[in-house]
């Protein structure tokens, strides 16, 4: 998420939200058939996250992966989906499935903070539904997923999922009220809006190498929303009239503007984890956050210091529930008297993140919705 953290949570509050060009890929296969012939003995399985166990359906929902945590978005996810096939008039096949992920660190298999969990159950649906042959367009397949990711997590806003179905770079309205309830369902042109991000801004990712639970997060934070609404009316307008600038900001191609709001919404992220004790500001974030804000050109362009003032060179802040995972900076490429100074200072930013135990992430935008790969 680029922006608008917690307040999304609120129906019809806005955020702005990134897809990212690392994938869910799924592979689903029957295992008891090779080279057009049949394999006696050979069972179906689930290979995921370290682990790999033989499963069947029985009484038309899973069973054998009960006993690993770590399946319980798989297994609720592929039940979930079994009920939508059921209801198109189709019954449920079992199938062998292979899960690999880029969204976890290689070597220690921790997420990295870019909405797994949401990329896992938009994948892994569309991968059954497309086994079984059940045709679906993306607003019903937002509609479903969004559904089977309430039932996972606190009442979240359905960014992540949006994400993973539609793709791309844009400003998101939370309407999942009306999708899970079915009291109106809204055009895409209602709760989506395709944004461009400047050509004068470079975004950095930087990963802390501590994963957090967002469901632990967002239940803090509606203990806080609960005890305390005069304290979060007053946040949550404050966070409104930010984002409303910010997506001006991003239409008008505003970037002073856009690096503004990107700092303004971490202060309003800082006072709130302040208020509510949520703990989403950790000192790695806080030194993610601090070293991505003070960046600016230390040789080249003389500038006095007033005029040095009006200078806005990056904006930086924690992205998505906090507490670890990572964080973004957004730097003002233009504002550089030259292009080798401004990759000198990037450089800068990158040791200065290592010092404190934040590694850079390679990512850029995707438009190419979810990956889903079978065989």
């Amino acid at each position: 998420m680029i922006a608008g953290e917690y307040a999304i949570t609120e129906p019809d509050e806005k955020a702005l939200v990134m897809a990212i060009d690392r994938y869910i890929k799924v592979t689903l296969s029957d295992c008891r058939v090779k080279h057009g012939q049949d394999i006696k003995g050979e069972k179906h399985f689930v290979e995921a996250l370290g682990h790999k166990l033989p499963w069947s359906i029985v009484d038309g929902r899973v069973d054998g992966l009960e006993l690993i945590s770590e399946f319980d978005h798989l297994v609720k996810t592929i039940n979930k989906t079994f009920e939508y096939v059921r209801s198109r008039g189709k019954e449920p096949e079992v199938f062998s499935l292979v899960v690999e992920s880029q969204l976890h660190e290689q070597k220690t298999g921790k997420k990295l903070g870019f909405g797994s969990s949401a990329a896992l159950v938009v994948a892994l649906t569309k991968g059954i539904l497309r086994w079984m042959e059940v045709e679906i367009d993306q607003e019903e397949l937002f509609r479903l997923t969004l559904r089977t990711h309430a039932d996972l997590q606190s009442k979240g806003s359905g960014a992540d999922i949006a994400a993973a179905v539609f793709g791309g770079f844009f400003a998101y309205k939370n309407m999942s009220d009306e999708f899970l309830h079915l009291t109106h369902v809204p055009e895409r042109n209602e709760f989506i809006w395709s944004l461009t991000m400047p050509k004068e801004i470079e975004m950095l990712v930087g990963w802390t190498g501590y994963p957090a639970s967002t469901k632990e997060f967002l239940n803090k934070f509606h203990g806080y929303r609960r005890g305390c609404p005069e304290d979060y009316f007053i946040w949550l307008m404050k966070s409104r009239v930010n984002m409303n600038k910010l997506i001006e900001a991003f239409f008008d191609h505003d970037v002073k503007g856009i690096l503004k709001g990107i700092r303004r919404n971490q202060e309003l992220l800082t006072d709130l984890d302040f208020k509510a004790s949520l703990g989403i500001v950790t000192s790695r974030l806080k030194a993610l956050v601090d070293i991505g804000n003070h960046i600016e050109e230390r040789k080249g362009r003389p500038i006095d210091a007033g005029l040095r003032n009006s200078f806005i060179y990056s904006g930086a802040k924690i992205s998505g529930s906090g507490g670890g995972d990572c964080g973004i900076c957004l730097i003002n490429k233009g504002a550089f008297s030259t292009n080798k100074v401004f990759k000198a200072e990037l450089k800068n930013l990158e040791i200065q993140w290592k010092i404190h135990g934040i590694v850079k992430t390679e990512t850029c935008i995707d438009s190419t919705k979810y990956l889903d790969i079978f065989s």
